[in-house]
């Protein structure tokens, strides 16, 4: 068995609470898909955060007009 552990490191604060710095340095939209939950939306929603334009991608219609509404919301 291993001994690395998943935990976040204990001099490292959780990336939630982290300042990131804004994403100046690619002006071209990103595509994210699997917006309607889990990993796509997280990364959709750090990613509007930090100012990017993203397109919105998943399988059905209700996800990703969610995950927009909150990306808006943060972009603002």
């Amino acid at each position: 068995m291993s001994s690395h552990s998943c935990a976040t490191p204990s001099h490292r604060a959780p990336l939630a609470t982290r300042r990131l710095p804004p994403v100046t340095k690619n002006p071209d939209p990103g595509l994210i898909t699997g917006v309607g939950s889990g990993i796509g939306r997280a990364t959709a929603l750090l990613s509007a955060q930090r100012g990017a334009t993203l397109v919105l991608c998943d399988r059905d219609e209700a996800g990703p007009n969610e995950t927009a509404a909150a990306a808006r919301a943060l972009h603002r």
